[in-house]
């Protein structure tokens, strides 16, 4: 007769800061889930700071597209603070515990010099070395700013229970804290989460697994 695999809830752990090689090691596992019949959703423990707001930005994208196949639920543990929290807010729901830190929503970057001229240097543009105005760069920091703010909108709808105003000033917040401005849903331990997430994929009987060996090899360690 033939098998038929229990169905499974992937497990992601989200441990370090977010750059081009967490960004890749986490879409790799999420395009393992989707393209595994037997995994029927995805919980993604984070713990991170945060880091650049290009891979942030994808990290969230992506957890977008996974949600049109399968619940993906976040479950703070520490901490996810900046980037880390980005990519929360596009799971179907998002847990912490009551000491997590939250939040920390905005951006920070250092602010380019002011533009010299070396004549043994030739360049097509005085900005070519700097990419472009101090003005222009304060600019451009307050829209990635506003994208995020947006995504945290957009993510938490009508559960958000604080001003984006508020929200723009990157304070963190407990995760208690965080469970009354609507940045979270719930207060729950990582077993409890995954247990959601069953709900939410209408399983009784199922299986965790974690994805990060299954993707790049069994004789690689899992992260904790």
């Amino acid at each position: 007769p033939r098998l038929i695999p229990a169905p499974q809830i992937g497990i992601i752990r989200l441990n370090y800061e977010i750059g081009g090689f967490t960004a890749q090691e986490f879409s790799e596992q999420l395009a393992y889930a989707r393209e595994n019949p037997a995994i029927k959703g995805v919980v993604f423990i984070i713990n991170s700071p945060g880091g650049s707001a290009a891979y942030s930005e994808e990290m969230y994208l992506d957890i977008l597209h996974t949600r049109q196949t399968m619940p993906v639920v976040a479950s703070i543990d520490l901490l996810a603070a900046s980037g880390g929290y980005y990519a929360a807010a596009a799971a179907d729901e998002i847990y912490a515990k009551p000491t997590s830190t939250v939040g920390s929503i905005g951006v920070i970057a250092s602010l380019p010099g002011d533009a010299l001229i070396e004549e043994d240097l030739l360049t097509t543009g005085p900005y070519k070395g700097f990419g472009g105005t101090r003005d222009g760069f304060t600019r451009q920091m307050e829209a990635a700013k506003q994208t995020f703010l947006e995504a945290v909108s957009n993510g938490r709808g009508e559960r958000l229970n604080a001003d984006l105003d508020f929200l723009s000033r990157a304070e963190v917040f407990t995760g208690l804290q965080a469970l009354n401005l609507g940045l979270v849903d719930g207060l729950l331990a990582t077993d409890e989460t995954v247990q959601r997430t069953a709900d939410l994929a209408g399983l009784r009987n199922y299986e965790t697994v974690e994805l990060y060996p299954l993707v790049y090899g069994e004789e690689q360690p899992v992260p904790f």
